[in-house]
């Protein structure tokens, strides 16, 4: 059998994300199941999340690179995971936020079911993209790879191919082996879990089973496909004796504590409130990311922010509800840029009047922004060199107008156009090169909305442009130009409540050269004010308020910090936005 994929990186990334939400799908209806505080819950998912991935690339190297990077400065950089590392840094993290956040509950339990179904799904990806491919084999089901992957590679460079041979030796697919047994091992784990067997401790049992498939896999896995380095001591390598430490770890803590009763309290149920040292570690989850932005590849950053994105409604949601109360305004203070303007309890007067027959809306608005990205080179090795670094300022303003026709009070259909102008500049640091380029466009569109489903669609005509990559428009410039770029946006959730929205270079007074498109969570407040926050192209977290004086003078703010989330083609990346929109509603008489 041989596998040929075009893209397999994209193939990679599309199983690990799926084996990413199958798994938090699980974790959350476990902690929904045993009546856990969703909201400490999925801080201590994130934080799992957030360490073990910074782990796993952190540690990710071999003795001579680390020895290497002490004497010239700075820890190596590499593209590989482990997951041994992951783990390193993950459980005392989790352990520490479960202490500080006063969380009584398991929280390792459920890990036991995530982490195996994780890994055979993730391994199929492995399989297709070619990492962690086996030895040379003659058995009827070996595989192997074409010009380019891994494999194909590491034997040419070892002389067992020729110059022509296009194709690799048939390999073991260790990465079946492994889906294999990990999917073996999930159902123990489901038998054993329902059978009330070793309860609290499935998590040690899952380690030590690992552990062994590890062991004995690692007998059929090249040399060369490891992240770490190999060496061979007493006939085995270097992981299998992590592996066979680790084992026996696992085995004597798991008989250890089969003898014992009562060393996990009874799972009960908590406060559903939120208290100051959850405000406190959200903001700190935020921090981390930033700081450890290099530690993160861009789909890594998209999961995160997938994450991030119903943590961030939900403690928006319990801030709000409970604002009034004293002991929580210091919390309040913390998240203040967002809840000034949710908590603008300005009435609404004539609601029913609002919500039905038509009316025009005149807009107002514009914004600015600046980005610093740094694009760079990779090594075989997978280490990151700094290449161009950019500088980017832009800034749009513009006039639109809206006709909004409300057949029934969650039912509209809106037709509308703007228009914008604004400039690009563009700065190729270190040299004397710099472009600018003014931007502007025509955009008229048509959006049809219901409670809970809405979609729009339009056209950008004019003169946009968008950052995208290197050598598009001219030698060493990020900015593509289009004359025209189609607008299309898509709701999904009551309007009236909370709500998940996607937006392709929609928005007033038109969308920015560094966000082409957002995702975005939106939720309403009890006097008809809205906020909705996510990701953006190039902005890591996105705020965009809104709210109405007397349902007739409208005020919507936009902020956006921090790098791009699904990009991984830059290094250093660093962006800041910021606008304000005014609208002016008239009814038609």
């Amino acid at each position: 059998m041989s596998i040929d994929i075009s893209n397999p990186s994209m193939v990679y990334i599309l199983y690990t994300a799926l084996a990413h939400f199958m798994s938090w799908t699980i974790l959350i209806w476990y902690g929904w199941k045993h009546k856990y505080p969703i909201v400490q819950w999925l801080l201590i998912i994130i934080t799992g999340y957030t360490s073990f991935t910074i782990g796993a690339h952190l540690l990710a190297v071999d003795v001579g690179s680390v020895k290497l990077a002490i004497s010239a400065g700075g820890w190596p950089e590499t593209s590989g995971k482990t997951f041994i590392g992951g783990l390193l840094i993950a459980v005392p993290a989790m352990l520490l936020v479960k202490r500080l956040l006063k969380f009584e509950n398991v929280i390792f339990e459920p890990y036991a079911f995530t982490i195996p179904l994780g890994i055979a799904v993730q391994r199929v990806g492995c399989l297709v993209a070619g990492c962690c491919y086996g030895k040379p084999t003659s058995l009827p089901w070996g595989i192997s790879y074409s010009f380019g992957q891994p494999a194909h590679y590491a034997q040419w460079e070892q002389g067992h191919l020729y110059l022509n041979q296009w194709q690799s030796l048939a390999v073991h697919p260790v990465q079946v082996y492994e889906s294999i047994l990990c999917l073996m091992v999930l159902g123990i784990m489901v038998y054993f879990y329902k059978k009330q067997w070793l309860k609290y401790q499935l998590i040690f049992v899952f380690l030590f089973l690992y552990t062994t498939i590890r062991f004995i896999t690692e007998f059929f896995r090249a040399d060369a496909a490891h992240t770490l380095g190999q060496q061979i001591y007493l006939g085995l390598n270097t992981v299998q004796w992590i592996m066979l430490m680790a084992g026996t770890i696992f085995l004597v803590v798991t008989l250890n504590k089969s003898r014992l009763t009562g060393t996990n309290r009874p799972i009960r149920d908590f406060s559903k409130g939120i208290s100051l040292a959850h405000v406190i570690w959200y903001i700190g989850i935020f921090l981390l990311v930033t700081f450890s932005q290099q530690s993160f590849a861009s789909y890594e950053q998209l999961l995160l922010g997938i994450l991030l994105i119903p943590l961030s409604a939900l403690v928006f949601w319990r801030l709000l509800s409970i604002i009034t109360v004293p002991k929580f305004r210091m919390a309040t203070v913390a998240m203040l840029v967002v809840t000034m303007f949710l908590v603008s309890q300005t009435s609404l007067e004539n609601e029913k009047d609002a919500i039905s027959g038509k009316f025009h809306e005149f807009s107002l608005g514009g914004y600015f922004g600046s980005n610093e990205l740094t694009t760079f080179g990779r090594s075989c090795d997978g280490t990151k060199t700094p290449y161009n670094t950019y500088n980017e300022k832009y800034y749009l303003a513009g006039l639109g107008y809206k006709f909004v026709n409300q057949f029934a009070d969650d039912e509209k259909l809106t037709l509308g156009v703007f228009a914008g102008y604004g400039n690009l500049e563009e700065e190729f640091v270190g040299t004397d090169i710099s472009w600018q380029q003014d931007i502007y466009s025509f955009s008229p569109f048509v959006q049809y909305d219901m409670t809970k489903l809405g979609f729009g669609f339009g056209l950008n005509i004019g003169d946009n442009s968008v950052i995208r990559g290197e050598d598009y428009n001219a030698p060493l410039t990020l900015y593509k130009r289009f004359r025209l770029l189609p607008m299309a946006h898509l709701r999904v959730g009551n309007l009236n409540k909370t709500w998940g929205e996607f937006n392709y270079a929609y928005r007033f007074p038109g969308f920015s050269p560094a966000n082409e498109y957002e995702f975005l969570i939106g939720f309403r407040g009890p006097q008809g004010n809205s906020v909705r926050i996510g990701t953006a192209a190039f902005s890591g977290l996105v705020i965009r308020p809104k709210f109405y004086v007397k349902n007739s003078f409208g005020i919507e703010p936009y902020f956006g910090i921090g790098g791009p989330m699904f990009s991984n083609s830059y290094m250093n990346r660093k962006g800041v936005q910021a606008g304000l929109n005014l609208h002016f509603r008239v009814p038609q008489k």
